[in-house]
């Protein structure tokens, strides 16, 4: 996640552009049509301003650290609230002929911002549960080389090897319930993948140590339990982190584009009824 950075902005930004329809100056009833459809669209975003703006700010404070996302959250929530009010006024919306494609437009964008919107609540909600299952994994870990450092025989250090095990494996079975936004994936596929080698290395060293392995047998085993949260940092896990942020920056992408679309359209329906 810290080598590629979220883009957020445009969430907000495409969420004006799919309200912000100026009033055409066309012509005759089907010019006037237009204009009135286009005004129905505006009164929508006059009565949204205020949680689309909120919406806005929320977007760009969007952060994964703990105790900001806490406080972020709510807001985070009812941005996602206001951009479902917005598609289903625009969804209610009856577009003259001439605006059809117009109104299809401005309700693809729509859909598109409040996916976006809801994976970022989503993304909330999910990296605070994360740090609710993996923090009690430290006073784990303390106990467990406390354990290790204090075990007065090979199979006592074998029961502590065990405990950790076992910590660590409730851990993963947490992890495994909660259901991560299509951006945090790679973080959440990592993750699971390190604690499923940590719980099997410590329970394969325990086995090695009671079996009474040999001096040439335990290095081996030593070496994959200290190695083992160093998966996270592998270059596949790298890669699957980098290929979400890449693929939700490419949905932020898509909604930019659409943005314009609108804006496109929008003008030549000014040109054609002019």
């Amino acid at each position: 996640m810290r080598s590629r950075r979220l883009r957020r902005r445009t969430v907000s930004a495409a969420a004006a552009a799919a309200v912000a329809l100026l009033a055409t100056g066309c012509g005759v009833d089907e010019r006037e049509e237009v204009d009135a459809y286009i005004g129905r669209v505006n009164i929508v975003q006059q009565e949204l301003l205020i949680p689309l703006t909120q919406a806005s700010a929320a977007y760009r404070e969007f952060t994964t650290s703990g105790d900001e996302l806490e406080a972020l959250r709510p807001r985070l929530e009812e941005a996602e609230r206001s951009l479902r009010r917005l598609e289903r006024r625009v969804a209610a919306l009856d577009p003259p002929p001439a605006a059809r494609r117009l109104h299809a437009s401005v309700e693809e964008l729509t859909a598109a911002q409040l996916a976006l919107a809801t994976e970022l609540s989503d993304a909330a909600a999910y990296l605070l549960a994360f740090d609710e299952v993996l923090s009690p994994l430290a006073s784990d870990e303390r106990r467990f080389r406390s354990a290790l450092r204090a075990a007065p025989t090979v199979q006592a250090q074998a029961r502590a090897l065990d405990g950790y095990a076992a910590a660590v494996e409730a851990a993963r079975t947490k992890l495994t319930d909660l259901d991560p936004p299509p951006v945090l994936d790679g973080v959440h596929r990592t993750q699971s993948d390190t604690l499923t080698r940590v719980a099997r290395s410590a329970r394969e060293l325990a086995r090695g140590l009671r079996r009474g392995g040999s001096g040439q047998d335990l290095p081996p085993l030593v070496e994959r339990f200290a190695n083992a949260p160093l998966a996270a940092g592998s270059t596949a896990a790298q890669r699957l982190r980098i290929d979400a942020v890449e693929a939700y920056n490419a949905r932020v992408a898509r909604v930019q584009e659409l943005a314009a679309a609108v804006e496109r359209e929008r003008l030549r329906l000014q040109d054609t009824l002019d």
